[in-house]
């Protein structure tokens, strides 16, 4: 082999390896190489604090039929997702709507293909051994065709193409569902002695999962945050409540108003219309999706007094006696005189 042979086939290697670095540049970049997850939550619920994962695998093969062309099964390490993991976090700004999206790319390695072709790839989202309370996992697969395709030059480019778990078109795109509930706490004031105007505090605290959000709605609509684990206060008066949304299903909420016996009231609690119990806290679990009903009743009541005491009686009946006793002797003497 003579030197310019040598040469040639240096440069040659060159441009090939040039060529696929090229074709790898384009599958990057091209149109649709990325993939979405998304969760449809309540509005005035935030977004679960959460990691959720996906696993990419070879698909099957097969044979060209009629007219459908062959399909070739993945080639190991072929398709790659840019993360490991679509990572949700709850955030203010997220709070006023239903769906949160996150995206992943896709990376597709020329070099790991040698020549043109259809090739088949699953991807599916994994279920962690301990499931996110409240959301619900898509375990259904998506199909990943990732088209291999000369270009005039020769250099190879990819196109990717989903498809659901029943053949049909798809985006990509992973939705989860996040079931939530709420709780509302209302302030109700009886008796004649109580005071309508008055405020009422409240401490409220919900222990969910580690970094969980909870969205505070109070009575003059202004709103806060409550974090898993914490505590939260607010004061209420007569036919006030305050609502505390993003409760799944095992979060514990703790419900307590402050003492007031000393002022002379007593408090009773109800759920959903329940029996009342004679306490100043609360604790329970939200329903799947529900909404429970908290009613704190501050009773006061003083009768004041109507005519004599009955302590009082005896001595007062005592007193009429030694009178009439008396007026009847002064009568009697003055018929002896």
């Amino acid at each position: 082999m003579n030197s310019s042979t040598t040469k040639g086939a240096r440069l040659g290697a060159v441009m090939l390896t040039a060529a696929l670095a090229a074709g790898m540049l384009t599958a990057v970049n091209a149109e649709g190489n990325f993939m979405t997850k998304s969760i449809t939550k309540d509005v005035n619920t935030y977004a679960p604090n959460t990691a959720i994962n996906f696993n990419v695998t070879p698909g099957e093969g097969k044979p060209a039929s009629g007219n459908q062309p062959v399909i070739y099964a993945g080639v190991p390490g072929g398709v790659t997702l840019d993360s490991d993991a679509f990572v949700f976090a709850p955030q203010e700004s997220d709070i006023s709507q239903d769906k949160v999206s996150t995206s992943n790319g896709i990376t597709v390695d020329i070099t790991k293909f040698s020549k043109p072709g259809i090739y088949r790839y699953i991807v599916q989202e994994s279920t962690p051994g301990e499931p996110y309370d409240g959301l619900n996992y898509d375990s259904a697969p998506k199909t990943l065709d990732v088209y291999i395709t000369t270009d005039k030059e020769g250099c190879l480019t990819s196109t990717l193409v989903w498809s659901d778990s029943e053949g049909c078109k798809d985006t990509g795109t992973f939705v989860n569902t996040y079931d939530t509930g709420c709780f509302t706490v209302k302030k109700t004031v009886d008796g004649n002695q109580g005071d309508r105007n008055k405020e009422f505090t409240f401490t409220l605290q919900v222990n969910g999962a580690e970094g969980e959000w909870y969205q505070v709605v109070m009575p003059n609509g202004n709103t806060g945050t409550m974090v898993s684990g914490q505590s939260f206060t607010v004061t209420l008066k007569h036919e006030q409540s305050v609502t505390v949304y993003g409760l799944s299903e095992n979060d514990e909420y703790t419900v307590t108003e402050a003492d007031y016996t000393d002022d002379g009231y007593c408090t009773t609690v109800s759920v959903n219309d329940g029996e009342a119990k004679e306490t100043n806290t609360i604790s329970g679990k939200v329903p799947k999706c529900g909404k429970t009903c908290i009613d704190f009743v501050n009773f006061k009541d003083v009768t004041p007094p109507t005519g004599l005491l009955m302590d009082t009686a005896p001595y007062a009946a005592m007193l009429v006696l030694a009178g009439l006793f008396a007026a009847f002797l002064l009568r009697r003497r003055r018929r002896e005189q």
